[in-house]
């Protein structure tokens, strides 16, 4: 794979739009935000899987949340309805559980 397949490939999955725009363009700010997703999304994805093997339903609730707002600011929208869903049957088997 080439440079420009991977860049199609990161425009594909990530749209920096949103961010660009919050940041007013300043690349600065938009590379801190993107080291910071960097550092944050293995830990989420840890305690998510963790979540899941143990069927801790609030964790995957609250980090399911956590996780939909932080992708959409990175403008990966493809997972939204994936975390969304999380989310939701996060909550629904807390309710039916209790």
């Amino acid at each position: 794979m080439d440079n420009n397949e991977s860049e199609m490939d990161i425009k594909n999955i990530c749209d920096f739009s949103y961010l660009s725009e919050m940041m007013g363009g300043k690349k600065n700010l938009i590379l801190g935000i993107m080291d910071a997703f960097l550092e944050q999304i293995p830990e989420e994805l840890i305690s998510i899987n963790e979540a899941v093997t143990k069927a801790n339903h609030a964790i995957i609730k609250r980090v399911a949340h956590t996780m939909k707002s932080t992708v959409s600011i990175m403008g990966i929208y493809s997972l939204e309805p994936i975390l969304k869903e999380m989310e939701e049957l996060g909550s629904t088997t807390e309710l039916s559980s209790e």
